[in-house]
């Protein structure tokens, strides 16, 4: 055994514990000792320290298949793989050097089953990751290429996607990894002598262009690294892929140690990256992930004063008022690094700084005040030259961030040092660009403590934003009972003041639902009787609330004033009852009934109340209305439609049962003759089955009532379920009423006509139940050819393709005709109607089976209607239909002509896996077919000095440029034997199928040759 288990726990204990540098040294030396000696002086076992020694007791054994498949578990286990990393440290520090090399192939082979490393990584690579200096030696012994490079996956954490890093090296892994584990440097560093004393490519990039030095700088405690590598001939000016050198990361984690040894070699602080930034900028700049601690605002101070100190000793000119990209300053980033002391040192060196605004207008002001710096502000305020009332972009002020700020604790604070500055004036009403004052952006806000500040300094509070609101109105919209009293309570306000819509704040108040706010309003004599510009009352805004319109409802009526509203009409004639009732509000509908709301009232459709609350599903309401209010269960609007109508709209069997208890008759028929059964199938919701008992309301009635047709439409309740796909309600009238199942409405069309609208599944069911029970396509076919006629234009596409397929099979004729149509006239025209959804393998099927068009044959000049079905184009061209098409060659031409003319830069293909081409790649798609399939006389000297001429005035000189390399390039590329054999055959045949080849007796694999397509299909 390497160690026994008390042993392995003792030395594990101290691994675990240790925290010193010597760390290594001690460890080994233990380990010596232990396994010299039989202390029995060893510490609980952990949790863990069972699968250590299993590995351990299988390794000894070596038994390796029970150790791979035991490792691998372990490996598997996510939960677990702080543990094995533990476990492999562990290992090595007890100088298990060959039980690691092998644990780490199995890591290795486990990263390529997951696919999260490219097939040219080892487990060489896998040990520099951890640092393990001796097992990387073992495997250079063994001749292994140092700087064999392979790819890594990993999750991108700003954009949560998978990006892959490509020719990462051994030298790079270990000074990336050593940036997350301090404590291991010495392994770390021990590995990288070793790997440059063996020939490790010290300048070799990744894919970003990052070298090791770039990640030695990125550290504080990996100095010695960087000195290694600089040492060994580093590139110090070598530029990532977005142009940042090692200095800039240097001076980002403050290390002078590598700053000055960069400069020494040469390094700029001057040199700028993609984004403008200077090293000088990186060094002012917070931490990107750590929070700034005093140590690192120390260490910034310093190393600045150290650059600005001695840029003459390297001759480097520095500018100090250098904007990045954004507009930033060193300045701007010392605000947000919150570093006084940085902050005295740029303004003491350069005064001009402190008015310095970023792109989007932010002064140093701005940006301290945004992150709350405090002291940074008190110091900026005593500056001689601040200008206080800078605007932004967006206009705002360094009074508006004050306002803005989101840190409850200091900004108040933060506001009271803006007001009692004592070197200057700001402007304390001053509007940005969407006209808000500081004190309406504290209301908006919420900022109470502020608003109180602002108004003990007197500022208006009247002012309006661009939408003429005053504050009084955004503290009633955002429901703030504190505020909305600290404002009334202030002499110069306004309760009453209106917006441009002629609102006051009592209607924003009822809009935020808040019954306090109301009755607070209320109390404090606001104008109830007011309308705003649209004509409502505040009495029409509350009954209609979504959440508390009762309550809001009574706040208004306790007042004579809310009182006199109650039969007040809006602009469209709406009055409180009748929107309560629409609303599904009935204990509102029953206030107003108590407080004399005028039952009678309708709207501009001549609808009640009732009418309204049958359409809203209100069953409460409809109780109200007809037992308080006394409403006619018969009342006619301006459709001549009862209530009872609404009912069976809203699928409300309840509903409906109770109307015809109190005398509501179902045998009315509205202004265009339809029953409420009709209006019902045909309006009631889609997402829900039609509630059969509704139908069985009519049982009582004249038992051909089911089958009326007494209607415009001359249309049947069954017409209207095969209509709207229900199959429930198909089921119940043909079962239980004995319908007529072959009734047509007006245009000729029976319930299979219909059926075939609808999408599957509905279709089908309703289509088998009908075929069941006698109404199939032979007896609907009359005229003979008119069904297929009305549903291949606009019926389903499954179902279109179901009843061809039936009609195929007992048809001998694909080409007959249907109302001076074959079946590929309808084809063609539903094409052009839906842009061509069947999908071109089941036409190619009918192509095979010899469909034709009518003897008119196709236009030679399918010019006008080039979108509505480039798919059908393309199938009859690379079918070579010489019985379809006229003139082949004048078609091709026609079509190329028609693109190359079409101004827009896309054309539809509504395919599943391709929803659109562009003109172009259609244009090629034709031009293969031809150049492959046909022989056009002057074909390329009329593609090129007509049609691409035209094409380049229509599309993308990009995309024309890319057409015309792969026209020259087919162009000039002589067609292969194969190819000409292929054209010259096809050529001979109308419809060069599979089947047709398979007619002229050749061989399998010829015949597959044929049939090949011999560039991408669309």
């Amino acid at each position: 055994m390497l160690l026994d288990a008390q042993k392995i726990s003792l030395i594990y204990d101290f691994w675990k514990l240790n925290n010193e540098e010597k760390y290594l040294r001690d460890v080994t030396e233990l380990s010596r000792k232990l396994t010299e000696s039989d202390s029995n002086d060893a510490v609980a076992i952990q949790s863990w320290i069972p699968d250590l020694l299993k590995l351990v007791e299988l390794w000894e054994r070596q038994s390796l298949n029970d150790l791979d498949i035991f490792y691998t578990n372990l490996l598997k286990d996510k939960s677990f793989s702080d543990k094995v990393d533990g476990l492999l440290r562990f290992l090595y520090d007890i100088q298990s050097y060959e039980l690691v090399k092998y644990l780490l192939e199995k890591n290795v082979q486990y990263y390529k089953q997951e696919k999260l490393v490219s097939s040219t990584m080892n487990a060489f690579h896998e040990s520099c990751v951890y640092g393990f200096s001796q097992v990387c030696l073992l495997y250079i012994r063994n001749r292994q290429d140092i700087n064999e490079t392979f790819s890594l996956v990993y999750e991108n954490f700003k954009t949560n996607k998978k990006e892959i890093i490509r020719n990462l090296t051994a030298l790079q892994l270990v000074c990336v990894w050593s940036k997350y584990f301090p404590k291991r440097l010495p392994s770390y560093a021990h590995t990288v002598r070793i790997l440059l004393n063996n020939g490790a490519r010290v300048n070799m990039t990744s894919t970003e262009l990052t070298t090791p030095l770039h990640w030695t700088c990125r550290a504080k405690h990996t100095t010695q690294l960087a000195q290694d590598l600089i040492e060994h001939g580093a590139c110090v000016n070598a530029c990532d892929k977005f142009n940042i050198q090692p200095i800039h990361y240097a001076c980002w984690t403050r290390n002078q140690t590598i700053v000055e040894l960069l400069l020494c070699k040469g390094a700029q602080v001057t040199v700028q990256d993609d984004f403008g930034r200077t090293p000088l900028h990186f060094l002012c700049m917070p931490p990107c992930t750590e929070a700034m601690t005093n140590e690192d605002k120390q260490q910034q101070y310093e190393l600045m004063n150290y650059i600005l100190n001695n840029c003459q000793k390297y001759k480097q000119s520095i500018d100090l008022t250098k904007q990045d990209k954004l507009g930033h300053t060193l300045l701007t980033y010392t605000c947000i690094s919150q570093n006084l002391a940085l902050m005295k040192l740029l303004l003491e060196k350069q005064p001009d700084l402190i008015n310095k605004s970023t792109i989007i207008g932010r002064t140093p002001l701005m940006v301290s005040i945004d992150v709350c710096f405090l002291n940074g502000i008190e110091y900026l305020l005593k500056q001689p030259n601040l200008e206080r009332n800078a605007c932004d972009s967006n206009g705002n002020t360094a009074v508006h961030y004050a306002c803005m700020c989101s840190n409850i604790s200091k900004r108040y604070n933060l506001l009271q040092l803006l007001i009692n500055d004592k070197n200057g004036m700001f402007d304390f009403e001053k509007r940005n660009e969407q006209l808000i004052d500081p004190f309406m952006l504290c209301t908006i806000y919420q900022s109470i403590d502020l608003c109180r500040l602002l108004i003990e300094k007197n500022v208006s509070i009247t002012k309006k934003d661009m939408y003429s609101r005053q504050p009084i109105h955004v503290a009633c919209q955002m429901g703030n009972y504190e505020l909305l009293s600290l404002l009334i309570k202030t002499s110069n306000i306004d309760i009453n003041a209106v917006d441009v819509n002629n609102r006051n704040c009592l209607f924003y108040a009822i809009s935020s639902g808040d019954e306090k706010i109301v009755n607070l309003l209320i109390e404090n004599n606001v104008n109830i009787k007011i309308r705003d510009i649209v004509g409502d009352t505040l009495l029409h805004l509350a009954v209609q609330h979504p959440t508390n319109a009762y309550e809001l409802t009574k706040c208004l009526l306790t007042k004579q004033d809310g009182k006199d509203l109650i039969n007040e009409s809006a602009a469209d004639g709406m009055q409180p009852l009748l929107l309560a009732a629409s609303c599904k509000q009935p204990m509102v509908v029953y206030h107003l009934l108590k407080n004399g709301a005028d039952i009678k009232a309708v709207d501009n459709e001549d609808h009640t109340a009732l009418h309204l609350a049958c359409k809203s599903d209100c069953m409460e309401c409809v109780f109200y209305l007809i037992e308080f209010g006394g409403l006619n269960v018969n009342e006619l609007d301006c459709y001549e439609q009862t209530p009872l109508f609404y009912a069976f709209v809203s699928n409300n069997f309840d509903l409906a049962q109770y109307l015809m208890v109190c005398g509501a008759k179902i045998n009315i028929r509205s202004s265009q003759n339809y029953l409420p059964i009709h209006i019902g199938i045909l309006l009631s919701k889609n997402d829900e089955d039609f509630n059969l008992n509704l139908i069985d309301l009519y049982q009582d009635e004249d038992e051909n009532i089911l089958d009326d047709q007494d209607n415009d439409s001359y249309i049947s309740p069954l017409l209207l379920a095969c209509m709207r796909g229900q199959y429930e309600v198909v089921k119940h009238l043909i079962l239980n009423y004995k319908v007529n199942i072959m009734s047509k409405c007006s245009n000729g069309h029976t319930a299979l006509h219909y059926a075939c609208l609808l999408k599957p599944p509905n279709s089908f069911k309703i289509i088998e139940f009908l075929e069941e029970h006698g109404c199939t396509y032979e007896n609907v076919d009359e005229p003979k050819g008119s069904f297929l006629y009305s549903i291949i234009q606009y019926g389903d596409r499954q179902t279109i393709m179901y009843f061809i397929d039936n009609w195929l099979k007992t048809s001998s004729d694909i080409n007959e005709l249907h109302f001076d149509s074959t079946l590929l006239d309808l084809l063609y025209k539903r094409a052009q109607q839906q842009h061509h959804d069947l999908d071109t393998d089941y036409l190619y099927q009918l192509f095979d089976k010899g469909a034709r068009l009518h003897s008119t044959n196709l236009s030679s000049s399918p010019c006008t209607l080039i979108n509505d079905c480039p798919l059908f184009y393309l199938s009859l061209i690379e079918y070579n239909c010489t019985p379809i098409i006229a003139d082949k060659n004048s078609f091709i031409l026609n079509l190329l002509n028609t693109i190359s003319l079409y101004p827009h830069p896309i054309l539809l293909l509504n395919k599943k896996n391709q929803e659109h081409i562009t003109v172009c790649g259609y244009f090629l798609t034709i031009f293969q077919f031809a150049h492959y399939y046909f022989d056009i006389e002057q074909f390329y000297s009329t593609i090129n000095q007509q049609y691409i001429p035209q094409l380049d005035a229509e599309q993308s000189s990009e995309e024309v440029e890319l057409l015309r390399q792969q026209i020259r390039k087919l162009q000039t590329t002589p067609l292969k034997l194969s190819d000409i054999a292929r054209k010259t055959i096809r050529m001979k045949l109308d419809i060069p199928t599979k089947s047709n080849f398979e007619q002229l007796d050749l061989h399998e694999h010829l015949i597959e040759f044929l049939s090949q397509c011999r560039f991408q299909r669309i």
